[in-house]
């Protein structure tokens, strides 16, 4: 396996892992009405927040160094999901 793959691996590590949390602390309220995606309050979205953006460094430092790499086409998943998660 090349080097070049590290950053894709450990980018969708930490946001599976930022989303398994945020999915794990989210509290349903049966007296309001049922969220469609479970992933938490605004506060508990914040604290994911650092989580997030260092998910989009890694993911954008391969397609930095590696601009002509095919990886880069499969490394641009986690980009649009960590952005969107670190900005709700």
């Amino acid at each position: 396996m090349n080097a070049r793959f590290n950053g894709l691996y450990i980018a969708k590590v930490q946001l599976n892992e930022s989303l398994n949390n945020l999915k794990a602390n989210h509290v349903d309220d049966f007296n309001q009405i049922l969220t469609v995606f479970p992933y938490g309050t605004p506060e508990q979205q914040q604290a994911e927040k650092g989580n997030l953006e260092e998910v989009f460094k890694k993911s954008s430092n391969v397609i930095k160094k590696h601009p002509k790499s095919n990886p880069i086409y499969t490394n641009t998943t986690p980009l649009p999901q960590s952005k969107r998660f670190s900005t709700l």
